[in-house]
């Protein structure tokens, strides 16, 4: 019965950590996405017509009275401002930290999905030396004692 719980928490583990990896995924994407805008961005001329999003959705046309600097929010309420190179810059750096979270996380749900493997065929093997789950035999015991 253990193995069976140890089971149930691993697989639960397991999608936790897989859910968490999708969520960086989008998050790099995103990043990727901002990146790619900014290029965009840096090419415009000052004067250049431009949509501001006020919220999801919802746009408002705007003159562009600056395309070499941005106001950053760096938390605590603090904005900085910043060029288009050090933005890129940040979010290169996130973007990488954000890999090498996803890296570990593959690697832990590697690890759990092999303990997983390894405790279902341990499950299997104790099913299948009984005729059903009344046996009465301690399966762990037993192969200790065939030491």
């Amino acid at each position: 019965m253990q193995k069976y719980i140890e089971l149930k928490v691993l697989d639960q583990q397991i999608q936790e950590m897989q859910q968490n990896m999708q969520q960086l995924e989008s998050q790099r994407t995103e990043i990727i996405s901002v990146q790619q805008a900014l290029d965009e961005l840096k090419l415009q001329k000052k004067g250049t017509e431009v949509l501001v999003p006020v919220a999801n959705g919802i746009f408002m046309k705007a003159n562009l009275a600056d395309s070499d600097s941005l106001i950053l929010n760096v938390g605590s309420g603090v904005a900085v401002e910043k060029s288009i190179d050090q933005t890129k810059a940040i979010l290169e750096r996130q973007g990488d930290e954000i890999t090498k979270v996803e890296r570990e996380y593959s690697d832990n749900v590697d690890q759990m999905i092999e303990k997983a493997m390894a405790l279902q065929a341990e499950l299997q093997k104790d099913d299948d030396s009984c005729e059903d789950e009344s046996c009465g035999h301690d399966h762990h015991h037993e192969e200790s004692d065939k030491d």
